[in-house]
């Protein structure tokens, strides 16, 4: 099965903290439980926004320090609410691909334009 968005995100934040995805709580908050300094919640919110092609105002990211990893998984889900729904009833992982390859091409027609 694909990779759910709250995986997604779990996955992410360990990379930046060079952890394993379990070893972060959900109740955890990102600036004071897990360290998060600005540069490093601007590294981890732009690959978010990229890998999974959602915007976030200015006015979310300002309170991204305070919320905690299941606040942040929740905001993520809200504004990419279609494709969790889609990665979450995909039949196949072949389906699934495809998806994700079309996506992708979304992204890189963006860029050109």
């Amino acid at each position: 099965m694909c990779e759910s968005i709250r995986d997604k995100v779990r996955r992410m934040l360990a990379e930046h903290f060079q952890i394993l995805p379990e070893e972060i709580d959900d109740d955890q908050v990102l600036g004071e439980d897990l360290g998060f300094d600005g540069l490093t919640l601007q590294e981890v919110m732009l690959q978010i926004e990229d890998d999974l092609d959602l915007s976030l105002s200015d006015e979310e990211l300002a309170h991204v320090a305070e919320m905690t990893v299941a606040e942040l998984i929740k905001l993520v889900e809200r504004k990419s609410n279609y494709l969790a729904k889609l990665f979450r009833n995909t039949a196949s992982r072949a389906q699934c691909s495809a998806w994700r390859v079309m996506f992708s091409f979304r992204r890189v027609i963006r860029l050109i334009c």
